[in-house]
C-alpha cells in the first residue's frame, strides 16, 4: 500500500530546501560576479587587440572609447556608465582628435553585470570630439548629439598607443554593480578582485596583469 506524505513532512522538506538555497545562492552569486571580472577583461583585451590590428592594416588612428562620464551618455542609457566601449576611426586635430566614424562591423560592447571600468584606468589623455551614434536605437549609448569623450585608448598607424602622460594606457576591470551614473552608484564593490590590461608604450602589445 502506497504511503502518503504528511503535511508536517512536506513542511520539513520545504524548510530544508529553503535553508540550502539561502546558503548556496549567495555563494553562487559571488562566483558569477567574480567571473564577470575575468570575462570582462577578456572582452576588453580582445577589442584592444582588434583596434591595434585595424590601425596597422588601415594605416589610420583607431580609438576605443569608454564613455566614463555621465555627460558622455544619452540619458536613456545611464546603465552604460563605466561599462561599455566601442572602436572608431579618429584623426589628429591639434592637441586633440576628431571622430571620423565607427569601425565597420562593431557595436557597443557591454561588460557583464558585476564588472565595471575602475577609475584607476589610464587612458591616452586626448579628447575625441564629435563622437555620436548613428541613431538613438536601443543598444546605442551616446545618442545622435555630438559629444566629446576624454576616456579613450588611441592606437597610431604603427600600432603604438598614444601616451598623454607619464604612464602608458592601462584598463582596470574591477568587481562591482553599476546602478547609475556616478561613482556613488557602484554597489557591492570588491577592491581586491580586479584585473588590468596594460599596453606597452613602445610596441602596443597588451598584457594582462593580476593583483
Amino acid at each position: 500500500m502506497k504511503r502518503s506524505f504528511t503535511l508536517v513532512e512536506l513542511l520539513v522538506v520545504t524548510v530544508i530546501i529553503g535553508i540550502i538555497l539561502a546558503a548556496v545562492v549567495p555563494a553562487f552569486t559571488r562566483l558569477m560576479t567574480g567571473n564577470a571580472v575575468s570575462y570582462g577583461l577578456r572582452m576588453t583585451t580582445s577589442q584592444l587587440n582588434m583596434a591595434r590590428v585595424e590601425a596597422c592594416a588601415r594605416r589610420r588612428h583607431v580609438a576605443i572609447v569608454f564613455p566614463n562620464a555621465a555627460a558622455d551618455l544619452n540619458p536613456a542609457t545611464e546603465n552604460s556608465y563605466r561599462s561599455c566601449f566601442r572602436s572608431c576611426y579618429v584623426e589628429e586635430d591639434g592637441a586633440s582628435y576628431k571622430f571620423k566614424g565607427w569601425v565597420p562591423g562593431t557595436k557597443w560592447e557591454f561588460l557583464p553585470k558585476g564588472a565595471f571600468f575602475h577609475n584607476d584606468s589610464v587612458f591616452s589623455g586626448k579628447t575625441i570630439s564629435g563622437v555620436k551614434d548613428e541613431s538613438n536605437a536601443v543598444g546605442n549609448v551616446l545618442g545622435t548629439t555630438d559629444r566629446s569623450v576624454s576616456c579613450a585608448v588611441i592606437f597610431t598607424p604603427t600600432g603604438k598607443p598614444v601616451v598623454g602622460g607619464a604612464e602608458a594606457p592601462r584598463i582596470k576591470v574591477a568587481e562591482g554593480v553599476v546602478t547609475g551614473t556616478t561613482d556613488d552608484s557602484i554597489q557591492r564593490k570588491n577592491d581586491a578582485n580586479y584585473l588590468t590590461a596594460k599596453i606597452n608604450r613602445y610596441t602596443g602589445s597588451i598584457k594582462t596583469v593580476q593583483p
